[in-house]
């Protein structure tokens, strides 16, 4: 009526003494982890810095470009808004944050010589 049963390891298991086989089966986790950080966190933080540092550094004067491409020259600087003129008459605010780059040489330069055409 009974049978003798054997028990079998479970497939998969490693044995307490095997901390190789751990190691090794741990090691892609902790590759893709590594090369998730280099390519796409690093960068991606460093350029969040590089930003900050933009925006701590903008002055009156500068000319800028916001997120949503306008090109101005900077009339005023309040703590979280800037106020961009982007041609005779015609002053924005808008926040700091959205402040994308300081141009410089030719581009500032072809900024300042559009506006006085018109």
């Amino acid at each position: 009526m009974f049978s003798v049963v054997w028990a079998q390891d479970a497939a998969g298991v490693v044995p307490a003494n095997d901390m190789g086989a751990v190691i090794m089966s741990a090691l892609p986790f902790v590759l893709v982890f590594a090369v998730f950080y280099f390519v796409l966190l690093r960068p991606q933080m460093q350029a969040a810095k590089d930003h900050t540092k933009l925006l701590a550094d903008l002055k009156k004067g500068d000319v800028v470009m916001t997120d949503g491409g306008l090109i101005g020259e900077i009339a005023s600087l309040k703590e979280a808004m800037v106020q961009v003129k982007l041609a005779e008459g015609v002053v924005v605010t808008v926040a700091r944050e959205a402040v994308k780059t300081i141009l410089s040489g030719d581009a500032a330069k072809g900024w300042d010589a559009g506006s006085k055409k018109r």
